[in-house]
């Protein structure tokens, strides 16, 4: 299966806890979330190497592919990476380029939704009803389960979150797939469907350079509304998100 990378979403997955496992009901998930969610938008610049690994099943150690991807904040700008698409978000846009399609898509931002920070952990809790917080060590886990009913409207059916203790910034996160995907054969001949698990390992520093780019290296807005791509991109296929 091939990760998608249209937008990049961070949400995790997790396959049998370990039996030495506190569980920890008492530790109200909203306040990790809402921590974890403080460190990022607290911090006023950082970046973040990730690391994407997709396994075949919900358990087990079938590894299928493995990429690398990169997060960047410095104030305002937001930048994420994975394969050939960056995804960036300014006040006002944001801008998905897609190296292999040759596609730019602006999406227009209302200025008092713009993100502050990467992560937006609060939607979580909109769509996992099911939860529960485990101690481990020197971190939370925190467990999401999608309501039955949902599962066929949502593409992951359990997210788990591995949160610091010490300053709550994410360690991994994981996701099961809530309907099965498409993989190579066993034989190579063809593909096959099977349910399977995506797992993304976060390694921060904060103390590197963030090269910052501006909107206007990407498309220009005039007066009437007129979209033009620009420099590199001007031979891109510009899409529109502005009426969507």
């Amino acid at each position: 299966m091939k990760i998608q990378n249209s937008h990049i979403i961070i949400v995790f997955l997790l396959g049998f806890l370990k039996a030495t496992s506190v569980c920890a009901q008492e530790k109200d998930i909203k306040d990790i979330l809402d921590r974890a969610g403080k460190f990022y938008m607290e911090q006023a610049q950082f970046k973040v190497d990730m690391t994407f690994t997709m396994y075949r099943g919900f358990y087990g150690k079938n590894v299928t592919e493995r990429y690398q991807g990169i997060m960047q904040k410095k104030g305002d700008f937001i930048k994420n990476t994975m394969l050939n698409t960056q995804v960036y978000q300014f006040p006002k846009a944001k801008i998905i380029v897609d190296e292999d399609g040759k596609t730019l898509t602006y999406t227009p931002i209302d200025t008092g939704q713009a993100l502050k920070t990467p992560i937006d952990l609060g939607v979580f809790l909109e769509y996992y009803q099911q939860s529960q917080v485990l101690d481990q060590g020197n971190k939370w886990v925190c467990e999401m389960v999608a309501e039955r009913t949902t599962i066929g409207t949502i593409p992951y059916g359990k997210v788990v979150l591995h949160i610091s203790k010490e300053d709550y910034h994410i360690i991994r996160q994981e996701l099961f797939f809530s309907q099965r995907v498409p993989f190579k054969s066993k034989n190579g001949s063809g593909t096959e469907q099977d349910f399977g698990r995506l797992v993304i390992d976060l390694v921060h520093h904060r103390n590197v350079a963030v090269e910052t780019r501006n909107l206007s290296d990407f498309i220009t807005v005039s007066n009437s509304k007129k979209l033009q791509l620009q420099g590199d991109y001007a031979n891109y296929r510009l899409i529109d998100r502005t009426t969507q």
